[in-house]
């Protein structure tokens, strides 16, 4: 995800990155995303788990059972990135992104989104995100992302997953396309948490160029072995999940802020 890690903390240490309050014409990175997105309801304990003791779980919109809140898992293929301080490189590479949305924190006009765990290949990439936003950005072993037979796997340590998907849809254009609001409302509203080179929390803001990239409804297979997330036991779940949560593949322009000040009440 969070490409060029050493382009980027140039950027930090000669203030080379912006302190206005996020906005889509401050920019550290733009790639290319290629990826499957779900949502996928699980147990509130469990995802209590997953979040720092001072962030609270959120009322949401989805018609789910009580018990449980909707997670955010991103399948990516991130394509052609390149950093502001360092635009003559470009890096490619394949992440797993669990996140967490609609949390809330004392003091934090939110909504909020954490992210627990980070998979990728890219050791480069897996620096810069743990220097630059603080995240648990960890090296798999193994990770593959096949659009034509529609599969996607990684390995890590003892542990992994393997989803497979299925088009369940024709092609629309991400700005107007109903089955994808969630996911528009999600990331053009939630401030996701971080913390600087001091560990002081932070936050930044994905911006995706909606008009003109295209998605469509998936349905499919997720299959994790135990302890890919944190305390899970081994898991099957079917895509979407929940009866309201969506899964979309999509094909669309990332760009992700620098970390600033989390927005307050």
């Amino acid at each position: 995800m969070y490409y060029l890690a050493l382009a980027l903390l140039v950027g930090v240490l000669t203030g080379h990155t912006a302190h206005a309050k996020f906005d889509n014409n401050t920019i550290s990175t733009t790639c290319h995303t290629s990826s499957w997105w779900v949502l996928v309801p699980f147990n509130k304990t469990t995802v209590q788990s997953w979040i720092p003791k001072n962030v609270e779980l959120a009322a949401h919109p989805f018609q789910i059972d009580p018990s449980t809140h909707p997670v955010y898992l991103e399948f990516n293929r991130q394509e052609h990135c390149t950093q502001k301080s360092l635009p003559i490189f470009k890096s490619t590479f394949t992440e797993m992104k669990l996140e967490i949305p609609f949390l809330k924190q004392g003091g934090l006009a939110g909504p909020l989104m954490f992210k627990p765990i980070i998979y990728e290949d890219n050791r480069l990439d897996i620096l810069g995100s743990r220097l630059v936003y603080g995240l648990h950005t960890v090296h798999a072993s193994a990770m593959s992302k096949d659009d034509v037979a529609g599969t996607y796997s990684v390995a890590y340590q003892n542990t992994g997953l393997h989803a497979a998907f299925t088009p369940a849809g024709e092609w629309e254009d991400a700005a107007t396309a109903a089955a994808f609001e969630p996911f528009r409302s999600i990331n053009d509203r939630h401030e996701w948490l971080g913390h600087d080179l001091l560990r002081r929390e932070k936050c930044a803001m994905d911006f995706y160029v909606w008009p003109g990239s295209r998605v469509r409804p998936v349905t499919g297979r997720l299959h994790l072995q135990a302890g890919v997330f944190e305390g899970l036991p081994e898991t099957d779940l079917d895509i979407p999940g929940g009866g309201a949560l969506p899964a979309m593949q999509v094909e669309l322009t990332l760009r992700i802020s620098p970390l600033d000040d989390c927005t307050r009440t």
